[in-house]
């Protein structure tokens, strides 16, 4: 439901359960957000609206993609965007990945052949601002001082600040945690990757590229949670 017109800005309110319509076993609803309108964005068109409506923080694909049916075009944030990404890219036999920054956003990076049709290399694919092979537009053109960028699949955990930031050594500073405590965390989450996931579909070798895995299984979302603050602003992009 909602009070507020499509692409106008809201702020959080809370979380609540998911309603029922939005809470099946394709949907991978984890909550939904009570939000309020702001700067008078509520619709005049509906009678009955009011400042408040539900989010749903939807993790499926498949509802991702019928958020064009369901909520006016509104599929939500760089995380609902970087979620259908993966889905998609990987349903079309690309090898995606998840991509984590720690100053407040996410995107994907996909595995592409370089130029020469050598060798196969990730490549930065920001679905949010509609953008492919930019990995210096948020130092350069948002202006964010970024710390820590990691790269995850199931299976893996890769850091790749460096790929993203023209100065690398005041990310390091920026993040106060030495290189080598930090590699050395890389390799004990690594290490709990590999022995802690069940042995099944990308357990041990198994359908280890994304085009190997149904459709289900690209809603590995779980694994990464609520581990970036999101923007408190709804907006459709």
């Amino acid at each position: 439901g909602g009070g507020c017109t499509p692409r106008a800005a809201s702020e959080l309110i809370g979380r609540i359960a998911c309603r029922p319509e939005e809470d099946g076993p394709s949907d991978g609803c984890v909550y939904s957000e009570l939000r309020q309108c702001v700067g008078g964005a509520c619709d005049a068109s509906d009678a009955g609206s009011t400042a408040f409506f539900e989010y749903a923080r939807l993790h499926g694909p498949l509802a991702l993609f019928q958020t064009r049916e369901t909520r006016s075009h509104v599929m939500g944030q760089c995380e609902e965007f970087s979620r259908a990404a993966y889905a998609m890219l990987a349903s079309l036999g690309f090898e995606a990945r998840y991509v984590l920054d720690f100053t407040d956003h996410v995107w994907v990076e996909v595995k592409l052949q370089n130029a020469s049709g050598g060798n196969t290399t990730w490549v930065h694919a920001d679905p949010s601002e509609g953008v492919l092979d930019q990995p210096l537009i948020y130092e350069k053109g948002w202006g964010k001082n970024l710390t820590m960028i990691f790269a995850f699949t199931p299976w893996s955990v890769e850091h790749v600040t460096a790929r993203y930031t023209s100065d690398y050594a005041a990310t390091v500073q920026r993040r106060a945690v030495p290189e080598d405590v930090l590699q050395g965390v890389l390799a004990e989450a690594q290490k709990r990757l590999e022995r802690e996931l069940p042995l099944r579909s990308w357990g041990d070798g198994a359908g280890s590229l994304s085009r190997d895995r149904s459709f289900a299984d690209l809603a590995l979302w779980g694994h990464f949670g609520d581990a970036v603050a999101l923007p408190t602003a709804v907006a459709a992009r």
